[in-house]
C-alpha cells in the first residue's frame, strides 16, 4: 500500500471517505469495521471516545475500551499515530495472504535492531 493520505483523527478521516466506503468501515454498523462513526462534536473533542458512535454489538473490541484506538499514543515518544488513507492507485488487495510476521508487531511500537532482523522475522504464508 502506498499513503494517499494521513489524518489525526477517526472523524476527519470519516469526512473524507465517499459515502459508498464509509457504510462497509464503520465500526458502528459493521461488526469488522475499522473506522469510528463521529457524532456531531467540537473539532478539539475527536480524540474523545465520546465524540464516537458505540461498536456494532458483535465487534471484537466492543468488550474493551477504544480510548486506544481513537487516541492511540505511541508510548515511546508520546506522539499521537496518525490514521492511514491509501493511495488507491497504488495499492493492491491480495486474495491470499503470502506473507506472515512472526513475534513483534509493529503497532506495539516494536523495533528491530537492523532491516535483517525485520526480515527474518518474515515468513512465507503456508510454510
Amino acid at each position: 500500500m502506498r499513503i494517499g493520505e494521513t489524518f489525526e483523527s477517526h472523524a476527519q478521516l470519516w469526512k473524507a471517505l465517499p459515502e459508498s466506503v464509509r457504510s462497509k468501515k464503520s465500526a458502528r454498523t459493521n461488526r469488522f469495521g475499522d473506522v469510528y462513526e463521529p457524532k456531531s462534536v467540537p473539532a478539539r473533542r475527536e480524540l474523545k471516545k465520546e465524540a464516537y458512535h458505540d461498536l456494532h454489538p458483535d465487534h471484537p473490541h466492543e468488550n474493551r475500551s477504544e480510548d486506544k484506538d481513537i487516541h492511540y499514543e505511541n508510548k515511546q515518544n508520546g506522539n499521537i499515530s496518525k490514521l492511514l488513507l491509501d493511495d488507491a492507485h497504488h495499492s493492491c488487495l491480495w486474495m491470499k495472504p503470502r506473507i506472515t510476521l512472526n513475534g513483534k508487531h509493529p503497532r506495539n511500537c516494536s523495533k528491530w535492531s537492523s532491516p535483517d532482523e525485520f526480515l527474518n522475522q518474515l515468513k512465507e504464508s503456508g510454510k
